[in-house]
């Protein structure tokens, strides 16, 4: 087959995006990222279904061993194909509609919360929220997680995060075994623990993340590799929304309704507000809607689409298009600040 002169055409899944230095190529089938420069992202995007000796006429024959370095690259590590009908292949549909009010909600409790978890809960479910967060920030007993689970179980979410304090109750085999019984729980993270660790939950592999760190309102808005997120949903709910705040809702210890549990504004507190009054709230839903392609910095990044992306804490408070004051990347230099 002779490759110069078909089209090179990159797998409907992995989608390229430009940086201000450099860019990417995200896999959202296999979730797995490409770092490229930006020469191969401009043939990639300007010269997409374009022959191959078309694209070297473009550049007047002056890089030709370096497009087919490129290209054989991309083909042997499985971005992409040599075909002779490029239209016959869609392009990927970027669009992200879901029917629920709510998708994602966190709850945070303290030695002196009173939440009324089965109205909480219940109220999260008739929104259509599936994945909960439990924060606790002081320690919680085995009957106090096994309370909330009971409590959880009656409703439809699809997965509880546990985010709880170390006491000597909660050992690697009480917590292996609690995750046993409660096939709803999907992670849970020991904060203040004696020593780190992980394990994992047979048979279910649930993880079991042990950090010496504590874990407090303002422990959010860390940006990280180790954050990014490469699957279909997240990608493309960046193209439209803020990853982090759309479609989120927070019950801080005491009550009040938030859109995350490190900002200060209150939208009421569950005590005597229902959840279902605040949801189109204009407020909480304009700062769901804040891409990365509107954030300062961010908009040059070549992970924006993949990164998280907190707005309680920024460079600037008093932009809501400030750089997230957490991330210590620069796309202009592609480093990483120490």
């Amino acid at each position: 087959m002779n490759q110069t002169s078909e089209v090179f055409q990159l797998y409907a899944n992995c989608l390229p995006v430009k940086g201000a230095r450099r860019s990417t190529i995200c896999d959202l089938q296999k979730q797995r990222m490409r770092l490229i420069p930006n020469d191969l992202f401009h043939i990639l995007t300007d010269f997409a279904g374009m022959p191959t000796t078309e694209i070297k006429d473009r550049f007047e024959g002056n890089s030709d061993q370096v497009i087919d370095e490129y290209f054989a690259m991309l083909t042997a590590e499985g971005y992409g194909f040599w075909c002779d009908e490029p239209e016959r292949f869609p392009k990927f549909d970027l669009s992200w509609e879901r029917p629920e009010k709510i998708t994602n909600a966190i709850i945070d409790v303290d030695s002196s919360s009173k939440h009324d978890y089965h109205s909480l809960l219940s109220q999260l479910d008739e929104l259509g929220c599936q994945a909960l967060q439990i924060r606790a920030y002081d320690e919680l007993t085995l009957a106090d997680l096994e309370e909330i689970l009971d409590h959880c179980e009656r409703f439809r979410f699809r997965h509880v995060d546990l985010v709880i304090k170390f006491q000597p109750e909660l050992t690697a085999e009480t917590l292996s075994a609690f995750c046993t019984d409660h096939q709803l729980v999907a992670r849970i993270t020991v904060h203040s623990s004696p020593r780190k660790f992980r394990l994992r939950a047979d048979p279910f592999a649930i993880v079991i993340d042990y950090y010496t760190s504590p874990v407090t309102p303002s422990s959010c808005g860390v940006v990280s590799p180790r954050f990014f997120t490469l699957t279909v949903e997240h990608f493309t709910e960046a193209q439209n929304f803020n990853t982090c705040l759309n479609r989120k809702i927070s019950i801080a210890p005491d009550g009040e309704i938030k859109a995350c549990p490190a900002m200060g504004h209150s939208f009421g507190n569950a005590g005597h507000t229902k959840l279902k009054s605040v949801v189109n709230d204009p407020q909480l839903v304009q700062i769901g809607s804040i891409t990365k392609d509107q954030v300062a910095v961010c908009r040059d990044c070549e992970f924006r689409y993949v990164c998280t992306d907190c707005r309680a804490y920024t460079q600037n408070a008093a932009d809501p298009y400030s750089k997230p004051a957490k991330c210590t990347y620069d796309p202009y230099t592609a480093t990483w600040a120490s």
